[in-house]
């Protein structure tokens, strides 16, 4: 295995390769174990299933931050793990929208910063006009531009979910991955998001990966996957 400090592969592919995976997490708690699974270029998935049955581990490993004991994880042509932590990094900010349950917001950095974060970090560390923009434009679809100019700490637990979701896609991403990306929001922005999900990778051509709950959201994905008939999520109790 070779390791790489920058990612190699197809800036447009957006397929996601998953083979004898074995993830764990924690010491002797979990472990999740997935034989295979696969999303075309362009698709819309969705994961559901019980808690604990390891959709949000995928989903980690899917986006380089979990690294798996063993197994081959390769998303838009590149084989994460052929890459070093830095390489791996730089693979989530030029290739990877990502919303995660915590959000993981900047607290010092008001709304719009928080949405161009991901273009700030990427190589080069540019933001245009266009970007500014695009910002104002995807935040406005959801009810939030004009708190742009708010700290996330001014925010409501569902406007910080909104915030997340655009900075997700301001980067017009190849592969987004969203985990339970409308858990904290009413019926009516929680239809917003989905909404603005769906629209902009079938735009993009994005592909989609996105763990949910909510049944009535299932029929806007090309599939759906379930991830206790698909996935092995095995907890343990800890070595005494």
């Amino acid at each position: 295995m070779t390791n790489s400090s920058s990612p190699t592969g197809s800036r447009t592919s957006g397929a996601i390769a998953v083979r004898d995976l074995r993830c764990d997490y924690g010491p002797n708690t979990f472990r999740l174990e997935v034989d295979g699974f696969e999303v075309a270029a362009g698709e819309r998935v969705a994961l559901v299933g019980p808690s604990g049955c390891g959709k949000s581990t995928l989903v980690q490993a899917l986006a380089g931050i979990l690294a798996p004991r063993r197994g081959v994880v390769s998303v838009d042509g590149v084989e994460l793990g052929a890459l070093d932590e830095r390489g791996r990094r730089r693979f989530r900010l030029t290739r990877l929208g990502l919303v995660f349950q915590d959000l993981e917001l900047i607290d010092y950095l008001d709304g719009l910063d928080n949405v161009l974060l991901s273009r700030r970090l990427a190589p080069g560390g540019r933001v245009s006009n266009a970007d500014r923009a695009r910002a104002r434009d995807l935040a406005g679809r959801l009810g939030i531009e004009h708190l742009l100019g708010r700290l996330p700490a001014e925010l409501s637990g569902g406007e910080r979910q909104r915030l997340a979701v655009c900075r997700a896609l301001a980067t017009e991403p190849s592969v987004c991955l969203a985990d339970e990306p409308t858990g904290a929001l009413d019926r009516v922005n929680a239809d917003a998001v989905v909404d603005l999900l769906v629209d902009e990778v079938a735009r993009l051509g994005t592909t989609l990966v996105m763990v949910t709950h909510d049944e009535r959201v299932l029929d806007r994905f090309d599939r759906v996957v379930d991830g206790a008939a698909a996935f092995r999520g095995i907890t343990e109790e800890p070595v005494r």
